[in-house]
């Protein structure tokens, strides 16, 4: 049985075999289809540094692409790679909080326990990146990730029974004025955790997804804990040595959210592998208190990325089932075939259309002759004045190549930049609009900063296919 749907400006083939019905199948998967691209400038954060990087969501929630895991695996004795081996209770979610290294990168850090000459003694399971899934240590070993300890006789995951009796999923922990933790106000028989100079803390010092706790015959257990005084924070123990770490690289340049998707793509194969349920997975700030991933928290995509977890996992079920999901943009110009959205010729950084409005100091205006020898750096300011005066609507766009994109110096590069630039921003009116060029009934092109041979105007005509007669030509300057 095949059912075809479309999206925009794509095909989402679904095919199957098996149950459950291919309604249900079809119903979930148009919930997780992106009807609107809510495209934001973030930070990419590593510490007190950032860059700053447009993020454009996919046309779904999950990523068309099948995941290639390249194996890695640091030799045994390395000094990052323990070999003890636990229970793993949970799934750690990392970024890597450097700008200039890829998972590739990473990967080789781990694999050679260093970084040039430099000694590396971290170790995670797992780091992706634009360029790949690369298997560092194996699954079931642990790995100095997580930051709570190298002991595994202090720093293994543990419950304790608190004598305190209930059945509240989630309920309240705090700590007591006599330093023990209360699970719904009522005191337990667990002391917490104090600072380095033994002050009794409370509920603020807690790490932001809090403390562990579970129900065994109707009484609260709580996980062991302790306090980091480098980020004054009281985490749960079992990071590095009953959890899979995964970093995510956010090197410059790169696709953040492409890394995130594959990410999450990840972490959902590991949940069914590992039969863990989304509460599992836990950031690194969990068990040390550090703000790490610290873009997805800082830019508050946290939740938004469980929601892609979630996507992969309930796909990755249907799959199991016997379903196959493949997407078929109907024009690459816009959507790759794993649901990214690109352009013909710009990288993801500058596939957007750019308000008149939104411009300001810190974008790089580049503008060059015809021979290609000259920049105007002030062009910003022109069009802002220009703006200001002419009275247009923040609905006005200008392409986004003008944004960004690298000069060279040749005529035959100014020509492909003209009919290039235009276009894109003329089709990306068309798409959100959902305008066919065959039903224009006029057009009005205006082009003060070079003078094209053919003219814009012909040139739009040309690639759309547009008739003629319907084209009326102005020398009216405004």
């Amino acid at each position: 049985m095949k059912c075809i749907v479309f999206i925009l400006l794509l095909v989402l083939t679904v095919s199957s075999i098996a149950d459950p019905s291919l309604d249900e199948v079809m119903d979930y998967i148009s919930s997780a289809i992106n009807y609107n691209i809510d495209v934001r400038k973030i930070k990419v954060w590593a510490l007190e540094d950032y860059w700053e990087h447009l993020l454009i969501p996919s046309v779904c929630q999950y990523l068309f692409e099948e995941m290639e895991i390249n194996e890695h695996i640091a030799p045994e004795g390395n000094p990052n790679r323990p070999g003890e081996k636990h229970e793993i209770r949970y799934i750690t979610v990392h970024d890597t909080g450097d700008f200039s290294f890829n998972a590739g990168n990473w990967s080789k850090f781990v694999h050679d326990a260093k970084i040039g000459k430099t000694p590396y003694n971290a170790s995670f399971q797992y780091v992706v990146g634009n360029d790949g899934y690369y298997h560092n240590i194996p699954d079931d070993e642990a790995a100095y990730h997580a930051g709570d300890g190298h002991n595994s006789t202090i720093s293994l995951f543990r419950e304790f029974p608190t004598g305190v009796y209930g059945t509240q999923e989630k309920p309240h922990v705090n700590i007591s004025t006599d330093g023990y933790y209360t699970i719904d106000g009522k005191k337990s028989i667990i002391l917490a955790p104090t600072d380095e100079e033994g002050n009794i803390l409370d509920e603020s010092y807690f790490n932001d997804m809090g403390i562990y706790t579970s129900i065994k015959d109707n009484m609260y257990y709580i996980g062991s804990t302790w306090y980091s005084d480098t980020y004054n924070k009281i985490g749960n123990y079992g990071g590095n040595f009953n959890s899979i770490g995964i970093e995510s690289c956010i090197n410059k340049g790169s696709d953040i959210y492409l890394t995130w998707q594959r990410l999450a793509k990840l972490v959902a194969k590991l949940m069914d592998e590992h039969n863990f349920s989304l509460e599992q997975v836990v950031q690194h700030h969990y068990f040390s208190g550090k703000d790490c991933p610290q873009t997805m928290r800082t830019e508050g995509y946290w939740n938004h990325f469980m929601k892609l977890v979630e996507v992969e996992y309930q796909i990755l079920q249907y799959k199991k089932s016997g379903f196959i999901f493949e997407l078929i943009p109907l024009t690459s110009d816009y959507v790759y075939k794993n649901g990214r959205i690109g352009c013909r010729i710009n990288n993801l950084n500058s596939m957007k259309l750019f308000p008149l409005n939104s411009i300001t100091n810190k974008c790089t205006m580049k503008r060059f002759n015809t021979e290609g020898n000259k920049v105007f750096p002030r062009r910003i300011e022109k069009l802002k004045i220009q703006k200001n005066k002419c009275g247009i609507s923040n609905e006005a766009y200008g392409p986004p190549m003008f944004h960004e994109q690298t000069i060279k110096k040749s005529k035959k590069w100014s020509d492909i930049e003209m009919i290039e630039s235009y276009t894109q921003t003329i089709d990306s009116l068309f798409m959100k609009y959902d305008i066919k060029p065959e039903e224009i009934d006029a057009i009005i092109t205006n082009c003060s900063a070079y003078e094209s041979e053919p003219s814009l105007s012909t040139m739009i005509i040309n690639h759309y296919k547009i008739q003629k007669y319907h084209i009326l030509f102005f020398k009216d300057k405004l």
